[in-house]
Order: C-alpha cells, then sequence, then structure tokens
C-alpha cells in the first residue's frame, strides 16, 4: 500500500459524480447541499452518499434525516421519492421497506447489474454502544435487512461472517460485483457478497500511517474509496491527509 498523490496535493472537500448527460451533480458534504441547475432548489441536512448510473438513476443517502432518496432528474422540478429509511425517525430495525429504520446512512452501492438491490453503510453511537452495519435494501422484495455488523462496546473491527463481523465505521463502498470493498476507521474491509464473510485487507485495530503490505499497513481512516485497474484500490486517508493505493 502506498501514497498516489505526492505530499502537500490538495484532496478536494466535495464528492463528485458526474452524470453523462450534462450538467454534472455535485454532492457538496461540507455545505450539506446537492447541486447543479437542474437541481439548485434541492437541499438535504447531511448528504453523505451519492449514486448515479443510467439503470438506476440518481440515490443519496441522507444521514441527518436517515433516509435514502432517489432523484428523478427527468421532471421539472426533479422529483425526489423516499426509498429506505423513514424521514426524520432514526432506529436500527430491519423489516418491510415502509416500516424498517435507518440510523444515520453514510455509505451507499449497488452491486448487481439489472437488480435493485443496494446496500447501506449505516452507523450510529450512543454514550456506550457503537452501530455499524451493512444493511441490504431491495424495493422488490419488500426487505431491509442487516448483513454484516452488530451494536458493540468499545471501537473495534472483527472479522467474521455476517453479523458476526465488527465494523467501527462504515464509511464509504465500492464493489466489484462479487465483493463489497468497504472504508472503516482504522482500515479497508472486504465482505462477500454471497456469504457476507467479512475480512480486514489492510489496516487493523490501530490507528497510523506506514506503508507496506496490508496486513502490516496502517492507516487512519478510509473516508473515500473506488476501485482501479488491475484490482487496485484507491483510499483517501482522512486523519493522514492522503491519497493511498492498496495493489492486491
Amino acid at each position: 500500500m502506498k501514497r498516489a498523490l505526492p505530499s502537500g496535493a490538495a484532496v478536494p472537500d466535495p464528492l463528485w459524480a458526474a452524470c453523462k448527460s450534462s450538467p454534472r451533480v455535485i454532492l457538496d458534504a461540507g455545505n450539506k447541499s446537492l447541486g447543479a441547475p437542474a437541481l439548485s432548489t434541492i437541499r438535504g441536512h447531511d448528504l453523505e452518499a451519492l449514486r448515479f448510473d443510467e439503470e438506476h438513476g440518481i440515490f443519496v443517502a441522507d444521514a441527518s434525516r436517515f433516509i435514502v432518496s432517489k432523484i428523478d432528474v427527468t421532471t421539472s422540478p426533479p422529483t425526489i421519492t423516499t426509498v429506505a429509511g423513514i424521514p426524520d425517525v432514526s432506529g436500527a430495525d430491519d423489516g418491510a421497506v415502509a416500516s424498517a429504520h435507518l440510523l444515520s446512512p453514510i455509505a451507499l452501492v449497488f452491486p448487481f447489474a439489472g437488480d435493485d438491490v443496494f446496500y447501506v453503510g449505516d452507523f450510529g453511537a450512543t454514550f456506550d454502544t457503537l452501530y455499524s452495519t451493512v444493511r441490504r435494501v431491495s424495493v422488490f422484495e419488500d426487505a431491509v435487512t442487516t448483513i454484516a455488523g452488530a451494536p458493540h462496546g468499545a471501537p473495534r473491527i472483527q472479522d467474521g461472517f455476517g453479523t458476526g463481523a465488527l465494523f467501527n465505521d462504515v464509511r464509504r463502498f465500492d464493489t466489484d460485483g462479487i465483493n463489497l470493498f468497504i472504508g472503516d476507521t482504522p482500515a479497508i474491509r472486504r465482505m462477500d457478497l454471497a456469504t457476507y464473510a467479512v475480512r480486514t485487507i489492510a489496516g487493523g485495530n490501530t490507528s497510523g500511517y506506514a506503508d507496506g503490505p496490508g496486513s502490516t499497513a496502517l492507516l487512519s481512516a478510509a473516508f473515500g474509496i473506488a476501485r482501479g485497474p488491475g484490482g487496485k484500490i484507491f483510499f483517501s486517508d482522512q486523519g493522514n491527509f492522503v491519497v493511498r493505493v492498496l495493489t492486491p
């Protein structure tokens, strides 16, 4: 694992998603807004993740309203529909899409072509309990299901199957259609989408900064993650203020 940008290079705060048609849609997490000429009237409370593709459209995770929304920009004004969570009511219960709650959705990905299933990184914390889970959502199946992670006390990560695995902060997702790559703190995790087996592939329970093999490398917080050519994984290491690459 090594740094992908030269020391001192500026890494912008806004998260960008380029629509195939103009104009470009910008998710500015710092200013809590979603902007473009066609979307200038849309404002969220805490927009943490945006996904766009031609098949599924535009989906936004709004952490402070505890929902995932779909935005249809073919209408004027754009139409916003809640597809998961109950607006302004947080919770961690599974169930039917109309009744299940989300805590604070902060990651979002569609792994499968031709399928409405998407995965949400859900996070919350109380004085003595950390909630950091992967939730599976299917409108077609009318189901929201926690498939990995579980509430726990002191911050720590733990590999395992499904709810036997533990996360600190499921901050960002990417996928190859077989695995889910998860930016965690202070680690990068890989979850098999067939078995829900979770394995740490870089970092561990110790925060720091050190390049090297994934099992000995140290990082702070993988708060941005993207797959690149040849199976490489690029990620923003927030606490260390660098972009790094994990090479298989």
